[in-house]
């Protein structure tokens, strides 16, 4: 290679995996660069995942955990074992495409970045490609532009050890639903980003719908986030103003969503109206709100927020 050879440390957490580790783990083999090494993080599986991870020989590091623990928790632990100056995280059912690891750390070293992030390829649960998912940010500093959409998806990041160990983070295990939103956004918030405008992965999306139970962390979790980059930087929220009002509002949509599914329509309604002026959108939805519950509930089907709905919405319901 043109340029040094640092070790990846590539994370692999996995609760009963089987169904799509191998196709992971090869193309992890699959890669250009071949100075890596996989953790693989066995989170008390009870399926064939140690078989199938085991089979492949001394470049992946198997290790049990003592108890099956939250996903925040198991990444920390997984991150403890690794020694590479990079890492990238690989869920069981993802896949990456073979120049994956040589692109991103030409740009994370390019772009003296902390992390690295590409586009994504959705595939469904057989493997079909059903849209690619390129970013259009620039490489740099981009707290600003991340409050106000978060698009960063996990299968496509490269991690710089030295930035997560200069400033002491790892996941926070308070979070359930978005450890890698509060990781990202902590970072975002002290180092530049370099951005690959391509697909390096393929993300698999599952069938399974959203539980209320899940619905319920996401504005807890939001302003938790939110409130701790503040606590760390101080001063942060003032210089980025309209961009903080814009991401706690996502919150309230958050919180609205779920007094629909649990049919506290009024409560809805309120949430919404706090925020219906910080953006059309939220207006939008504020009306929508006084339509029977139906309309509410078509919208934000998964089918029509993936369809070719006017940018507008697209933007609404990430």
């Amino acid at each position: 290679m043109a340029f040094n050879s640092p070790l990846v440390s590539v994370v692999i957490n996995c609760f009963n995996g089987e169904a799509y580790l191998k196709e992971a783990i090869d193309s992890v083999y699959a890669q250009t660069y071949s100075n890596w090494e996989i953790i693989f993080w066995d989170n008390c599986s009870t399926d064939r995942s140690a078989e199938i991870a085991k089979s492949y020989g001394n470049k992946v590091r198997y290790f049990k955990a003592e108890k099956t623990t939250p996903l925040g928790e198991a990444r920390n632990l997984a991150l403890k074992q690794s020694q590479g100056d990079f890492i990238a995280l690989l869920d069981s059912d993802d896949i990456w495409l073979p120049e994956k690891l040589t692109t991103q750390i030409q740009s994370i070293t390019k772009n003296d970045a902390a992390v690295c992030f590409s586009g994504v390829i959705e595939i469904d649960e057989s493997g079909t490609k059903l849209r690619e998912i390129n970013p259009i940010k620039k490489s740099g500093y981009m707290i600003e532009e991340l409050l106000y959409q978060f698009d960063i998806y996990l299968s496509s990041i490269m991690f710089r050890r030295e930035s997560l160990v200069k400033e002491s983070i790892s996941f926070d295990t308070h979070l359930v639903c978005s450890e890698e939103y509060n990781i990202l956004m902590r970072l975002a918030a002290k180092y530049k980003f370099a951005v690959v405008s391509a697909a390096l992965s393929k993300w698999r999306v599952h069938g399974t719908s959203l539980t209320t139970k899940t619905i319920s962390k996401w504005a807890y979790e939001r302003e938790y986030t939110l409130n701790q980059i503040i606590r760390e930087n101080p001063g942060i929220d003032l210089k980025y103003q309209k961009a903080f009002v814009e991401a706690y509002a996502r919150a309230d949509y958050y919180r609205a969503r779920l007094y629909f599914e649990t049919g506290e329509t009024s409560k809805a309604r309120q949430s919404l109206a706090k925020v219906k002026f910080v953006h059309p959108r939220y207006l939008i939805l504020y009306t929508v709100s006084f339509l029977p519950k139906s309309v509410w509930f078509f919208i934000h089907k998964s089918k029509l927020k993936n369809s070719l709905l006017p940018k507008l919405f697209k933007f609404i319901f990430r």
